[in-house]
């Protein structure tokens, strides 16, 4: 009877203190979508073969085409041709089941299933096993995990680990087996089944899943270590992943051809090695980016004094042709004031932005990527609002600006007089849906958690500012209870936002009711229950204290 091979075996915030953001390798998902995939015939049986590795001119896999049981398998691989195909011998193999094999430090390291104790039940188990230079033999390492498809990154080791009640995850191990915490591959494991495990230039994982919004079956997916921290799996295209399984992704040295296992039709049975090509390198290689010190001058245009908290936000110019656009609508002189300027100018940038302020001398120094445009915003209670767009080829080349900024002024007698601003100048503002609020707790989604985490953090950093905060309901039910119910919602998300370090003092909270209904789903309307909760919503603005 044969045994299926799963029978067996059941991708840049930048860092301002840094003097260059570091160069990336990355897979370029379009020239995969490009790949010719074709069974590799030459070590195919009606039996499975998977688990390919090239190490040097060794090509090595694993097959079940023997009395049933998987053993290791080598050959020759050389331009583009295998020979030399045999099963490794009595050394490496066994009676028993021997899994996927990678090398480390110049140690061989791979699997074998055993007889032995778990929890003192005997039991199935899997064995790790190493061969150093000087071992004559491979030897059993003295790990208790059920540990299968090993797989080396660098110096260092990971595995997939067989868990309670045969779910399997990702994990880093030592020399020894025993398994090292790593965080972040929280980001990459899920309830799905993870397998199949490979690196490609070290920074860039490929491995298996059964995770939901797949193709179906196993899928291959890559993610990238960055700052030492996984990223969130990307699924790699067809042709690589099908409605069947896929796994054991291979690259060879020529960076545009490799191996995969897969179960999908066009093999010879059970699962089947095949051979993929690209015409251009699948890996991209990201130049590291020079951050440049750039200082900006605020000053009094009447007075060339310079002017202390004057805020400044830096948006990111979202491309070249926003760029383009931007320089034809000479931002310099719009008018503050007017809201469509700034509508209009929201188009053409990033919504995130960099908040700075100006000290004692109207000074503000900081630290910008040489590849980025950017448009300055200013925002102060004595000056009029005032836009400039600095590009990348003229920072980097100045390294410094002065803006001379215009006193909102008023006419007393034939003379000028500043403005005194009785109102707050908002810095920031907020939608936020999907907030719950029941009589004794709150909840949020993870789109809500993020914007409020944004909130907090800013709050934290803004010693003259405060949060304006106002709850919006549906249009459904008493206008009265609505504007009572609003009101208790927006007090409890300031005791939540109390809570995360954000003084009382700065918060100001109010209800709206139903008095601001955004769609057609005005009162008496006949909508849909997520129409209605459009209107379900809270404003919140970061303002200048008075």
């Amino acid at each position: 009877m044969k045994v299926s091979a799963l029978g067996f075996f059941s991708w840049i915030i930048v860092n301002l203190s840094l003097s260059t953001i570091k160069g990336q390798t990355s897979i370029d998902i379009n020239t995969l979508k490009e790949a010719k995939i074709i069974p590799f015939a030459e070590i195919n049986t009606s039996f499975n073969e998977s688990a390919p590795i090239l190490i040097g001119q060794s090509l090595y896999y694993i097959s079940d085409q023997k009395e049933g049981q998987f053993d290791l398998y080598s050959g020759t691989y050389k331009s583009g041709e295998i020979t030399n195909l045999k099963i490794l011998d009595k050394k490496f193999n066994s009676p028993q089941h021997e899994g996927s094999i990678c090398e480390c430090n110049e140690n061989l390291y791979f699997t074998k299933s055993v007889k032995k104790y778990v929890n003192g039940v005997k039991t199935d188990g899997l064995q790790l096993m190493t061969k150093t230079k000087t071992d004559k033999k491979p030897r059993p390492l003295p790990t208790s995990k059920n540990l299968m498809h090993i797989a080396c990154r660098g110096n260092s080791i990971y595995a997939i680990e067989l868990g309670p009640n045969k779910m399997t995850s990702i994990v880093k191990i030592d020399e020894n087996g025993t398994i090292i915490p790593e965080p972040s591959l929280s980001e990459v494991n899920s309830n799905s089944n993870e397998g199949f495990l490979s690196f490609i230039h070290e920074n860039i994982m490929i491995f298996s899943s059964k995770k939901p919004g797949g193709y179906g079956g196993f899928d291959l997916y890559a993610s990238a270590n960055i700052n030492n921290a996984w990223t969130r799996p990307l699924l790699l295209p067809a042709p690589f992943n099908t409605p069947f399984d896929d796994m054991s992704f291979s690259l060879f040295d020529n960076g545009r051809s490799g191996l995969i296992a897969s179960n999908r039709p066009g093999g010879l049975g059970g699962d089947d090695l095949y051979f993929w090509a690209t015409n251009l390198p699948i890996l991209m290689y990201n130049k590291p980016i020079e951050l440049v010190k750039f200082e900006i001058n605020l000053v009094d245009k009447l007075t060339s004094d310079g002017i202390k908290d004057v805020y400044v936000k830096l948006y990111t110019v979202k491309n070249i042709n926003s760029l383009d656009i931007l320089k034809r609508l000479k931002i310099e002189s719009l008018d503050g004031k007017d809201t469509v300027s700034t509508k209009t100018i929201s188009n053409y940038v990033e919504s995130s932005s960099i908040l700075l302020s100006s000290n004692e001398q109207g000074q503000i120094t900081t630290q910008l990527p040489s590849d980025q445009n950017f448009v300055i915003e200013i925002l102060s209670g004595s000056y009029e609002k005032q836009y400039y767009l600095l590009t990348s080829e003229q920072w980097t080349k100045i390294t410094d600006l002065t803006l001379p900024l215009s006193p909102i002024e008023i006419k007393n007698n034939n003379e000028t007089e500043r403005l005194e601003q009785n109102v707050d100048s908002e810095l920031d503002s907020w939608v936020i849906r999907g907030i719950s609020v029941l009589k004794n707790s709150i909840n949020f989604s993870e789109d809500a958690k993020l914007q409020l985490d944004e909130i907090v953090s800013k709050m934290k950093t803004c010693e003259n500012c405060n949060l304006e905060i106002t709850a919006y309901s549906d249009s459904r039910g008493n206008t009265i209870q609505n504007l009572k119910k609003t009101e208790d919602q927006a007090s409890t998300l300031k005791k939540w936002l109390s809570f995360k370090g954000v003084p009382q003092l700065n918060i100001n909270t109010k209800g709206g009711g139903d008095s601001k209904i955004l769609n057609q789903c005005t009162k008496g309307s006949i909508c849909t229950q997520k129409d209605h909760d459009f209107n379900n919503r809270f404003e919140i603005s970061l303002v200048l204290a008075k």
